[in-house]
């Protein structure tokens, strides 16, 4: 998506006029409150909020609902995002449309900065469309990190030592909280390496791309289509299905959301059964939280073991 010239330049200015008066900025919004973090996806919210809590007024880039990897911020929360203190991202090309603004690159935070050597790059990326008909591809990085459960704790350590620059005086809270968390996530590995050694060499198909980290970390193959869950599988699609299924031998479907009960049907007609594993890029609408859903998308795995 592209934003119109005037747009791009007004906030370019901005930008400048920001950049300029940081600690300014910065004084203004300590006097006022607590200090303004945004984050460009769930799993980094989920994260700052655990370290962070009422320390910090904590912000989305989008809202619920939202894919946050391809929509744009509104225009009222870049102009936002331009003074806040400290704006959270997950570096391995998510969020695509940062490239597109201006923002003062002071207080951006790439979470996986120090990790470059982990991030996976995509080949041979192919280009398809979604539901709202605009094509796009996977191009770049593999973006969502935080799948790879040993990535995702590096990724909170990341944070804690962003939060601690911000508010130096609560160093010991933010580090506690960091504890806590790193532990849980330490914890959801531990399991998936468990389920990985127990699925060995079988493969997996993935209804989307989105699984690499998570395979890479698990030694699980992972085989992408190009389906949306809600959009029911055609004939094209099948005949796709059954000439993979001559080279792969695959026995279960990734859906990074709940599919229509007519593709697990069809699934199931070709031997294949269908495993919700979402990926949590923005808030869950049903109330659950990042490990809520992580725990949800392991216990799917385990039913695979049964």
């Amino acid at each position: 998506m592209k934003r119109p010239l005037s747009l791009l330049v007004g906030l370019a200015v901005v930008g400048l006029f920001v950049a300029g008066c940081q600690e300014t900025t910065i004084a203004e919004e300590e006097s006022s409150g607590s200090p303004v973090v945004y984050a460009v996806n769930y799993p980094l919210f989920y994260i700052a909020e655990r370290l962070g809590g009422e320390l910090i007024s904590l912000k989305a880039s989008v809202p619920a609902g939202v894919d946050p990897a391809r929509s744009m911020p509104r225009d009222e929360t870049l102009v936002s995002m331009q003074s806040a203190d400290l704006i959270l991202r997950n570096g391995a090309t998510f969020a695509k449309w940062w490239e597109q603004v201006s923002m003062p690159r002071s207080i951006a935070w790439d979470t996986t900065a120090d990790h470059a050597d982990s991030l996976i790059v995509i080949k041979d990326a192919v280009v398809h469309t979604h539901g709202d008909g605009k094509t796009h591809s996977h191009a770049g990085y593999a973006t969502t990190t935080w799948l790879d459960f040993d990535l995702a704790a590096r990724q909170a350590a990341s944070v804690k030592e962003a939060l601690i620059k911000l508010i130096p005086d609560s160093a010991e809270v933010i580090t506690g909280n960091a504890e806590e968390l790193i532990v849980d996530l330490r914890a959801l590995d531990a399991e998936m390496i468990e389920i990985g050694f127990s699925l060995g060499e079988k493969p997996l198909f993935a209804s989307h791309p989105g699984y690499e980290y998570f395979a890479k970390r698990y030694g699980t193959r992972v085989e992408n289509f190009h389906w949306d869950g809600d959009v029911r599988i055609d004939a094209k699609a099948e005949a796709a299905l059954i000439e993979k299924l001559g080279e792969v031998k695959a026995e279960a479907m990734l859906w990074q959301s709940p599919p229509l009960a007519e593709n697990i049907a069809l699934l199931e007609k070709h031997g294949i059964r269908s495993v919700v594993f979402q990926p949590a890029t923005n808030r869950p609408e049903d109330g659950r939280d990042f490990l809520d859903v992580m725990s949800a998308n392991i216990g799917g795995l385990k039913a695979l073991l049964d």
